[in-house]
């Protein structure tokens, strides 16, 4: 006879508490809107509109086209910096991409900024272009963070209207339940755990996707600043005049080769993440394997002679496979990446272009040496874990472990593998880092 009761007096209080959670909840989220989202909406559109009157102000610094242009600026220039501190308490606790926008545009805002300290009267093209596209890159930030902040408030104000709808429906709900409690008990504590049993499993699908998507995420940005920062490397050493006249258009041609691989890099990460569901179509032909790494090596070696490092490849006159070039290019672009990145200044880097044998099996492979820490022989596997990473090499460069993950996952849907070899396969004397070898399918008998 107890067990009913105390159902319906749970019941009871239930319809006496839950309004007033229910009440709690619309007040915090109300409050959320009006004391946060709203006022750091607008004062992110303040902070992109004082930013945009500076970039008019330095633009029409000329006395003849608007006197007071430097007062301008520097009136500007304070409601900017006021309206970014006041952004930033109210950023407090805010998503990690908004936190991230801003993030980006205090760093381009302070270029900026020191562009425009940093001028002559009479600036030359070269520093107003700087100066030019720091400010776009800030504000651009900003507008992408006010656009983050009205996705957030609708986000907050459709759970306003949910919650809205649950403190009306709440009473309608629990009345009739405690009149059938009594009825219902035993068939009401079945459905609670079918229900517990429920979420579980909608956590745990949840909290999987979630996963996934953070991981996607993640191999973009690290797979984008491979191409990007050689191209930015080829930049720079035209702007500061250490390349040639004469090899300007190579180096130009260079520059939107990475610039195209870049954009290439994201469908190809789009593709990767549609191979668990098996909806991506890859166009395997026959590539030339050498030709590949010659192109890579040239396009890596700004980064490595800016480590000291040196470079050597080695490779046949032509070796044939079968492969995706974009996303065959994707994975030796990785793999030289990592050799740099943990080889030591003026280490050494080798690649090996050829032919090979693997379980009685004849392969193309292309195989990437570093004198760097090595990688030891229980991690030699766990590498290709996504988020696997040798402890003794987290201080040496960032990362997230992700690289050797995708790569694998592209070469086996290629029909190859990528593997870590504990010793040099290729006869030379060995330079004691990680070997990583990218195996493929022959075209045909070379």
């Amino acid at each position: 006879m107890w067990i009913p009761l105390v159902f319906v007096i749970a019941v009871l209080a239930t319809l006496v508490i839950a309004p007033i959670a229910v009440s709690n909840r619309l007040r915090i989220q109300r409050n959320m809107i009006t004391e946060v989202v709203d006022p750091a909406r607008l004062r992110a559109t303040d902070v992109a509109s004082f930013l945009a009157e500076e970039m008019f102000a330095v633009g029409m610094r000329a006395p003849s086209v608007i006197p007071n242009a430097d007062q301008r600026y520097v009136a500007a220039l304070r409601s900017e910096r006021r309206g970014a501190l006041a952004l930033d308490s109210l950023l407090e606790g805010s998503n990690a991409d908004a936190l991230e926008r801003f993030a980006q545009y205090r760093e381009a805002a302070t270029r900026w900024h020191d562009d425009v300290e940093s001028m002559t009267p009479s600036p030359n093209a070269a520093v107003l272009d700087t100066a030019r596209m720091d400010a776009d890159t800030a504000l651009m930030a900003a507008r992408h963070l006010v656009e983050l902040l009205e996705q957030s408030a609708a986000a907050v104000r459709l759970d306003v209207r949910r919650w809205e709808r649950v403190d009306v429906l709440l009473p309608v709900v629990l009345a009739p339940l405690a009149l059938l409690a009594c009825v219902l008990i035993v068939r009401a504590g079945q459905r609670t755990v079918k229900l517990a049993v429920a979420a579980d499993r909608d956590r745990r699908a949840l909290a999987a996707v979630m996963d996934q998507k953070s991981a996607f995420m993640r191999g973009i940005s690290h797979d984008l600043q491979n191409p990007l920062g050689a191209a930015l490397g080829n930049v720079d050493l035209m702007l500061e005049g250490i390349t040639k006249p004469a090899d300007q258009r190579d180096a130009l041609l260079r520059i939107r080769r990475l610039t195209r691989r870049a954009s290439d890099t994201v469908a190809s990460l789009l593709a990767v993440a549609k191979s668990e569901t098996g909806d991506i179509r890859l166009s395997t032909t026959a590539i030339d394997l050498c030709a590949l790494a010659r192109a890579a090596v040239d396009d890596q070696s700004f980064t490595v002679v800016s480590k000291g490092q040196t470079i050597d490849l080695h490779a046949e006159s032509e070796c044939r496979a079968m492969g995706d070039a974009a996303r065959v290019r994707h994975i030796v672009d990785n793999l030289l990446s990592n050799a740099n990145k943990y080889t030591p200044r003026g280490g050494h880097i080798r690649v090996d272009v050829g032919y090979r044998m693997r379980d009685g099996q004849r392969w193309s492979t292309l195989s990437v040496e570093d004198s760097g820490p090595g990688i030891p022989a229980e991690w030699r596997e766990r590498v290709f874990e996504e988020y696997a990473r040798v402890p003794a090499s987290k201080d040496l460069a960032p990362g997230f472990g992700i690289g050797l993950a995708v790569s694998r996952r592209v070469a086996r849907m290629l029909g190859g593998d990528v593997t870590v070899e504990g010793e040099s396969s290729n006869g030379h004397q060995r330079l004691g880092g990680a070997t990583v070898t990218l195996w493929l399918a022959l075209s045909a008998e070379p």
